[in-house]
């Protein structure tokens, strides 16, 4: 039967409505999610029908009337709503108690505060207009009580009353009047519902309350979903003549939203076993690609600050392109999904077929690695996509790219029969292009990706990193050269799928033969084998004893691999940007060629043979420059980061080894940490703790082995020695003075080392690091200088 909020009251049978206790609070005024969106749209509606001409239907309120209570199961927001609407109109128009009664007959029982509350209000009339807010005069009144700011209904009702007011602020009386008239019209009310009873729908309290438990109220895709269609039917019947009595697309979106689309997701819905969220997150990612793909000027936010209004930039007549068109390809996109994985019915086979062209990590034929534990881009994009975690994306930018990579293979008529080996070049464009992935270039990027899907050509990509496409060129006329090497593709991308490399292999020489690339190849994946953990402290001797692999990455800072983490030494292995890359190549290369030489050990051992053989050189010719301290002492490359400053801006004997990479960490002296491993001096017994945190101690004069008793300074690496510090106490003194003499320092305590000059580097000539622990072990031994007796 159709009613309206004032006329459930004349009808005769009806004393009251009573929202029961088993609703949940008022929840219309809530600020969270997408309430206030949704707040704004209906509220708009019911203004636009007491102030317009088109009354308005709010669909059907079910309940049951006992003893002349009306007892609403579902309708409970909307008949809270209303009579709010009928409170502020009539304290707008001043109507008489006789007009406005009625509103003392709606009571909620959910809780006695808003119980209260509804019976305080319907006596208040304000004076208009108001000063600010509605809500702070009402709290302001001397009957509101302070406890009623923790009650989620009542600050709910104050939330709507304000935006009901903002509605009608500024409208003069002739129009409140004219509202209020029409809101409790006996004959043609402007807002009316449908009201069935428990009874005339054939339920039972019982069967109904457990089907619609406190109240769910509809989702955002449900909302959303009713404002789409209309969306799509304004647009249909716009261009009613180009179907021709074929179906249009809004016929086609009723038809298959809830059959297709909806069993293409129902796999991988949430524990909630519900797909709505899900749906709107997949609608999301295509809508993305359609506002890139046609050029749409919709602004970043425009989904979280208002879904309907972005979805009608988009699909509907505020397109000024052809809304038909994007439709299209969003209707096309989804049953190309729906086609591949509609029939696949569980999740883990849906995963499964990701697994058929993705691995995690590591090289299989016909695959490609994408590095990362979920290779079902689908499910993740279901899951995650637009959700941010402070500024970083869950479902990244790059991972978008390689899923409309799937996507323009599954739409493409015909498919290409090498997907695999364009899917690859995708990717390793994409796992190179971190600086150029943003999404100012989101555009261009989804053409190349489109036209690498389609025509497997690079000839006009020029938005990926330009080196990869570049490598990606050498890499074809390699193989193209080397036609009848057997599995040397293989070979190739299996370095390719390497969590190291990521599709970058740019760190081997491509101009090599083949024979060459395959031994090399193999000696790496030796190396830095992916079913366990490198050696990285023995790979970071043997490649420093090749050469002087680093990076500079800033004056005076120089970049070397980590003895843990696997990200430094993919940076130094794939950063072809560097001007330094040059001589990690170089040093790369030269330490698997002399790999091969050693054939027959364990790598561990074939490593240290190539750091030992070039000790022995040093040795041998009496030059012992950083390089080969470093190579020498692993303590020496201990450092977390792999990173080192040096304050005169070179790698020499002043370093700091960083733990971290920003300038205020900790760092510490390497020479000093191998005086005090080497000599055996104990630390927190005999020596403090050897490491620095910040700017000051950079310079060389700040660092210093500090004794542990007294906190002085004992000995300081400089670049000509070492310099030394005496004790204070004047007994503690002279034996310092006896020690630091018979050990050849100088009269200023300056221990010098004698050195040479090799092609412009200063080297030593004996080793300092031996030198110094011999003069920190004679410290040691002493009778008084180091112990606290």
């Amino acid at each position: 039967m159709s009613t309206s909020f004032r006329n459930v009251f004349r009808r005769g049978d009806v004393s009251r409505i009573e929202i029961p206790i088993v609703q949940r609070d008022y929840a219309q005024g809530r600020k969270d999610g997408g309430v206030p969106r949704i707040r704004k749209a209906f509220l708009e509606v019911l203004h636009g029908a007491l102030t317009g001409s088109e009354a308005v239907g709010l669909d059907f309120v079910y309940g049951e009337v006992e003893d002349g209570r009306m007892i609403p199961l579902d309708g409970q927001q909307r008949l809270t709503t209303l009579f709010l609407l009928h409170w502020y109109l009539a304290a707008r128009c001043c109507a008489s108690g006789d007009e406005c009664d009625f509103l003392g007959k709606f009571t909620y029982k959910t809780r006695y505060s808003a119980r209260d509350f509804c019976a305080h209000l319907i006596t208040q009339r304000p004076s208009f207009p108001l000063a600010g807010k509605l809500s702070t005069w009402l709290g302001d009144q001397h009957w509101y009580a302070g406890a009623w700011r923790h009650d989620p209904t009542i600050q709910s009702m104050r939330v709507v009353l304000d935006d009901i007011h903002d509605l009608f602020c500024n409208a003069d009386g002739a129009v409140c009047h004219a509202a209020w008239q029409r809101l409790v019209s006996d004959d043609e009310p402007a807002i009316t519902f449908e009201s069935l009873s428990l009874a005339d729908m054939g339920l039972t309290d019982e069967l109904y309350i457990k089907m619609n438990s406190r109240g769910k109220p509809l989702t955002d895709f449900e909302h959303f979903k009713a404002d789409f269609e209309q969306t799509l039917r304004e647009v249909s019947e716009a261009h009613h003549d180009r179907f021709d009595g074929k179906e249009s697309p809004y016929q086609e979106f009723i038809r298959k939203v809830d059959q297709d689309w909806s069993d293409l997701l129902w796999p991988l819905r949430g524990s909630d076993d519900i797909i709505d969220d899900e749906f709107l997150r997949l609608f999301r990612f295509l809508t993305d690609i359609v506002i890139h793909r046609y050029g749409l000027p919709v602004e970043p936010d425009a989904f979280d600050r208002d879904i309907d209004l972005w979805a009608k930039g988009i699909y509907g007549k505020a397109n000024g392109q052809d809304p038909l068109a994007t439709q299209r390809y969003l209707f096309d996109a989804l049953d190309s999904l729906f086609a591949v994985f509609g029939p696949l019915k569980r999740a883990d086979t849906i995963a499964d077929w990701f697994r058929g062209i993705f691995t995690e990590k590591g090289y299989r034929p016909g695959a490609v690695a994408i590095f990362d534990k979920q290779v079902d881009l689908l499910g993740a994009c279901c899951e995650k996509y637009g959700i941010m975690a402070g500024k970083n994306r869950l479902f990244s930018l790059s991972r978008t790219l390689l899923l409309f990579a799937v996507l323009e293979y599954l739409m493409a008529d015909p498919k290409p029969e090498d997907f695999a080996q364009r899917l690859r070049t995708v990717r390793n464009l994409v796992f190179a292009s971190n600086d150029e992935i943003r999404p100012g270039s989101f555009s261009a990027l989804l053409v190349e990706t489109s036209q690498i899907v389609s025509k497997g050509d690079l000839s006009e990509v020029q938005t990926y990193n330009k080196r990869q496409i570049d490598e990606e060129g050498r890499k074809a006329d390699f193989l193209a050269r080397h036609p009848d090497h057997p599995g040397l593709r293989e070979i190739l991308h299996r370095l390719e799928d390497h969590d190291l490399l990521r599709g970058c292999i740019a760190v081997f020489d491509l101009g090599a033969d083949a024979a060459t690339f395959a031994r090399r190849a193999a000696l790496f994946h030796e190396v830095f084998p992916e079913d366990g953990k490198p050696s990285f402290r023995e790979i970071g001797a043997a490649l420093l004893a090749c050469g002087n692999y680093s990076r500079q990455v800033s004056e005076g800072r120089y970049q070397f691999g980590s003895p843990e983490l696997p990200s430094v030494w993919r940076e130094l292995l794939t950063n072809s940007a560097s001007t330094d890359f040059a001589r990690t190549r170089g040093a790369l290369l030269s330490m698997l060629d002399a790999l091969a030489c050693t054939a027959g050990a364990s790598i561990s051992v074939r490593l240290q043979a190539i750091a030992d053989a070039y000790l022995a050189v040093q040795e041998k010719a009496g030059a012992f420059d950083w390089r080969y301290y470093l190579v020498k002492y692993p303590v020496m490359r201990a450092g977390y980061s792999g990173l080192y400053i040096s304050s005169s801006g070179v790698m020499g004997f002043d370093l700091c080894m960083m733990e971290r990479w920003q300038l205020n960490s900790y760092y510490r002296d390497p020479y000093l940490l191998a005086v005090i491993e080497q000599s055996g001096a104990r630390f927190g017994q005999d020596v403090a703790p050897l490491k620095h945190y910040g700017w000051d101690g950079y310079q060389q004069q700040g660092r210093w082995i500090e004794l542990a008793r007294t906190g002085e300074n004992l000995m300081s690496c400089r670049n000509e020695g070492f310099l030394l510090q005496g004790p204070s106490q004047a007994g503690e003194l002279a034996a310092f003075m006896a020690i630091i003499q018979k050990h050849g320092a100088d009269a200023d305590g300056l221990l010098k080392v004698p050195q040479v000059l090799v092609d412009g580097v200063i080297h030593d000539q004996e080793d300092r690091i031996l030198l110094g622990a011999r003069l920190l072990q004679a410290f040691v031994a002493g009778p008084s200088l180091l112990s606290a007796g």
